[in-house]
């Protein structure tokens, strides 16, 4: 019996989105995650520089007024004083470690919850439930913290190559004489490659990291699910990973589409108070959309995997 032809990328987007409404839901969750993970960044933010702005709130103010001809040295002042007292970086740095595994521990949570809810609804039919969301969210809590910790290292991986590649390039400068000419062309080359590689590494590792995910959701090792997840992504002469890639291109070509022109809105006056109102609302919208569909979009490539 001849294998039937794979759905195209837009019917396989089309089930995924019709799966996301049936949970639609978890769209106020998401919203709900979001509020505490930037909640607690703005808290931190105020803890590190509120001091800071409530002294000089008054003279910054002062100062916009004439930003030229204001003296600033009293608030310069009180800057280099917070900067150069060691209490302040002590208390700079349990922040950012407080801060981070706040996050971390939500953006587990958040996972567990969401991509645990598609399978629900991709194996059994179920529908939404909060009790259902958090009973998966704690239950894939560790797995998803050690898939963290897996694809940090990638990332600490690619980092790790592009300071050895400029401490080379640097040391094949250093024997030449740092001749101005060549070190110019080799920085402006190194920096295009280094923005490139970014821009490819992160829209791929971003795609494959979602299906990574859902197969932890799916009851895989942190470990396993990367060599899975890496298996899936070229599956069927990388289907797979062609459709979660350009979903990912799609959706950062149309929201920066659409920023684009609110941007450009936002310069009229008067009603560009009103379309930079609208720009934020925007934006939150399609960022409750990506954090919710591309999840979706993942299981929905795996559903051929899932467990009876």
């Amino acid at each position: 019996m001849e294998r039937s032809a794979p759905p195209s990328f837009f019917a396989t987007y089309a089930l995924a989105g019709r799966q996301a409404l049936k949970v639609w839901p978890l769209f106020l969750v998401e919203f709900l995650f979001m509020v505490l993970k930037y909640g607690a960044f703005l808290l931190s933010l105020a803890v590190l520089f509120g001091p800071f702005l409530a002294r000089n709130m008054g003279r910054l103010l002062e100062g916009l007024k004439d930003p030229k001809g204001y003296d600033w040295s009293e608030v310069v002042g009180d800057w280099l004083g917070m900067v150069s007292d060691v209490s302040w970086w002590v208390i700079l740095g349990v922040v950012v470690l407080l801060a981070t595994t706040w996050w971390c521990l939500l953006a587990a949570l958040e996972d567990g919850g969401i991509y645990g809810t598609f399978w629900d609804l991709a194996r059994e039919g179920n529908l939404f439930s909060f009790g259902r969301f958090l009973e998966r969210a704690f239950q894939l809590l560790l797995p998803m913290i050690w898939l963290q910790i897996y694809l940090g290292l990638f990332v600490l991986l690619a980092l790790a190559f592009w300071v050895v590649l400029g401490l080379l390039a640097a040391g094949f400068l250093g024997l030449l004489g740092f001749p101005f000419g060549l070190g110019l062309a080799l920085g402006v080359l190194l920096g295009a490659l280094f923005l490139l590689f970014w821009v490819l590494f992160g829209i791929g590792f971003g795609a494959f990291s979602y299906l990574a995910k859902a197969y932890v959701a799916l009851g895989v090792g942190a470990g396993d699910s990367i060599r899975r997840a890496y298996a899936k992504f070229k599956a069927d002469s990388w289907r797979v990973g062609l459709g979660m890639t350009v979903a990912l291109v799609l959706y950062i070509a149309v929201t920066t589409a659409i920023r684009t022109f609110f941007v450009f809105l936002g310069m009229i006056p008067l009603l560009g108070i009103l379309f930079k109102m609208v720009d934020m609302l925007i934006a939150l919208v399609l960022a409750l959309l990506v954090l919710v569909l591309f999840p979706g979009l993942s299981v929905t490539y795996l559903q051929d995997e899932a467990e009876a």
